[in-house]
Parts: structure tokens; sequence; C-alpha cells
């Protein structure tokens, strides 16, 4: 990891450093876990061209070093061991049920890792980070670094789904955050290694049902199970698929430019 010097100051708290880091948006340990051996993972998008990205989106204008290694260490290693190892069983992936559930997990924890993730893409300028916690950044960042209990972040809270799909291996998705109203309220989303992450900001309650599913302050992780199939996402992913490909045809099908001689 690169350090380098800059006219920014690093976005930690109360950090003034100006030697930043590539500080990825989401931990390069899950970059590195999908990494094919033979190919690199790549960022697709609905206009932008397909771009190779081995270990994920990164900014070299947020964080200093130790600011980073805070976030690294208090969630992001922990996080990362406990989302790699928990997976389906085989019933689940039988389409049999519709719920999971797994207790004596530490919410809490996880819930500070999804928070690290959006405001990472919060205060990033990389055009793949398009969302914005506005009032609420400081907020988050004050949790992160202890200023403040998550507990009085009373406006975040988190539900997260699992994928499954008989065709392709949901494992392997991931994506940026990025708006995703639940209804009329504001809130984000994102899918990281087969999970779909959807966190509420905003002071307005979620509704009665949703409340099982909250995982704030909950020592047991209790999701839906969807296919993924029938989901937003999917047909999202299968549009930036297509334009993927059509504009790499189109790249190989433009013939040369050849100068021609006046007269």
């Amino acid at each position: 990891m690169s350090v380098q010097q800059y006219s920014h100051t690093c976005r930690g708290l109360g950090c003034d450093n100006t030697r930043l880091i590539e500080a990825h948006i989401i931990p390069r340990s899950f970059g590195r876990l999908l990494q094919y051996q033979t190919s690199a993972n790549v960022t697709l998008t609905m206009n932008a061209a397909t771009r190779k990205n081995p270990l994920g989106v990164f900014d070299s204008r947020i964080l200093c070093s130790a600011c980073d290694g805070h976030l690294n260490k208090k969630y992001d290693e922990p996080a990362f061991e406990f989302l790699k190892k928990f997976k389906l069983n085989r019933r689940d992936l039988n389409m049999r049920e519709t719920r999971f559930n797994k207790s004596g997990v530490n919410c809490d924890l996880l819930c500070g890792f999804f928070l690290s993730v959006l405001w990472r893409a919060s205060i990033s300028t990389r055009p793949e980070c398009t969302l914005a916690l506005g009032p609420h950044e400081d907020e988050a960042r004050d949790v992160l670094f202890g200023l403040k209990l998550l507990s009085s972040f009373d406006v975040f809270e988190v539900m997260v789904q699992r994928y499954r799909s008989k065709t392709i291996d949901v494992n392997g998705l991931y994506s940026l955050p990025e708006l995703a109203p639940f209804g009329e309220l504001n809130a984000y989303g994102f899918s990281l290694l087969g999970y779909r992450v959807t966190a509420k900001i905003d002071p307005r309650p979620l509704p009665d049902f949703c409340k099982p599913y909250v995982l704030n302050g909950k020592r047991a992780l209790r999701g839906q199970i969807v296919d993924f199939e029938d989901t937003p996402e999917f047909g999202r992913a299968i549009q930036m698929t297509i334009r993927a490909e059509d504009r790499k045809a189109c790249c190989k099908s433009r013939a040369p430019v050849r100068p021609v001689r006046a007269g």
C-alpha cells in the first residue's frame, strides 16, 4: 500500500495527517478472496468502460495509514473472517428455506463494518462512489472512531439478506454502496460475498415486519434468503454485462482511420 503526499487531509477523527494512502472502499481482503487465479476482478457500470480492479476501488485522498488501520483492525478483519466462513447449508441451497438464523454473532461488529464501508464511500470523490451521508457523515465517523456509541446512532439500522442461485456463484458478487430507498425511508445498499446489505439512515422507524431482522444490538444474525434471479440486482447485473459486451464489440469493430490525400 503506497503512501503519498497530498494537499488533502485525512478524514479520520481529529486527524490532520496529509500523508495519505490508497484506502479501499471495500477492504481489499474481499477483492483478494474473490480474485480468480487466471483473471483480475473488473468493475462493471452502466455507462463507463469495464476496468480491471484486482483488489477493488480505492481512494488516495481520504485516509492516512493510522486511521485506515484503525478501521481495518476494529471492523474489517473480524467481519471478513466471519463473512467468508458463514455459508448456506445444503438444505438452503435446495431452495427449501426462506430464512437463516445464526446465534452467537456480534451483530454490532457487523453493523460497524457496514457503516465503515458506507462512510468511506461517502467521503470519497471517486466516480464509482455516488452516495452521500450528508448531515450524518460526521456522526458516522464519530461512531467508527469511538467518540460515540453505535447505539447512540439511532437513525442507523441494518438488515441483511442472503442470495442463492442454482446457476451462478453468488459468493463471488460484490458491489459498492449506493442509494437504495426502502419505501419512503432513506437507505443504502450493497452486495458482499453473497449478502445484500440494507442500511437505513433515517429518523423514521422501519416497518414492524422488519424488526426481527434488524441486526443492531443483537446476538443472533437473522435474515431472509432470496433467489438472486428474482432481485433487481440481477436485472442490473445482466444489463451492465450486456452493455460491457456491446462496448467491447463496438471497439473491436471500428476500422482504422486512413488519411485521405487531397487531389
